[in-house]
């Protein structure tokens, strides 16, 4: 734009200077000349009004598109957050789901050992009561026999008798 001020103002130096005794000598190829800068200048700086309306049409298609890009960054980043947030969620439940599985289980343990500790018991004492019963018995044929009584962790030695 200073080059377009500049050479108006050359031009109309050069229309000041050229008055002679109130005649106007005109310099018609320097004139000329500046005329033809002026129009270059003025072509390489003026945009047409159909340029500039398409251009701001163009603007105006850019920004609605950033718009819906900003718009679609925004609801991913929402859609990100609900995601996690969900994610959170699920894996809080499925921590608690997996507490009561494993409490359940232990429950289940601690029953069934608790049965077969019974059942031990009961087989315990069925071979203590057996043991006494088989010392009981034992003790009474010896004492039929006369023979002196067994204690219970002597061993028993092995006498062959020949009855005639």
């Amino acid at each position: 734009m200073e080059n377009l001020h500049r050479l108006i103002d050359k031009l109309e130096a050069n229309l000041r200077r050229s008055k002679i005794f109130g005649l106007s000598i005109i310099k018609t190829k320097e004139n000329i000349s500046i005329i033809n800068k002026i129009r270059q200048v003025l072509a390489e700086s003026y945009t047409p009004a159909e340029e500039v309306n398409r251009l701001r049409k163009e603007l105006e298609k850019k920004e609605i598109e950033l718009n819906n890009i900003k718009n679609g960054i925004i609801q991913n980043d929402e859609i990100v957050k609900m995601a996690h947030q969900k994610a959170l969620e699920i894996e809080s439940q499925a921590k608690e789901e997996a507490q009561m599985l494993i409490n359940s289980a232990e429950k289940y343990v601690i029953k069934v050992l608790q049965q077969f500790e019974e059942e031990l018991k009961r087989l315990l004492s069925t071979v203590q009561e057996s043991r006494k019963n088989l010392e009981s018995e034992m003790q009474t044929e010896i004492n039929k026999v006369g023979a002196k009584k067994i204690e219970p962790n002597q061993e028993i030695k092995k006498v062959n008798i020949k009855l005639k």
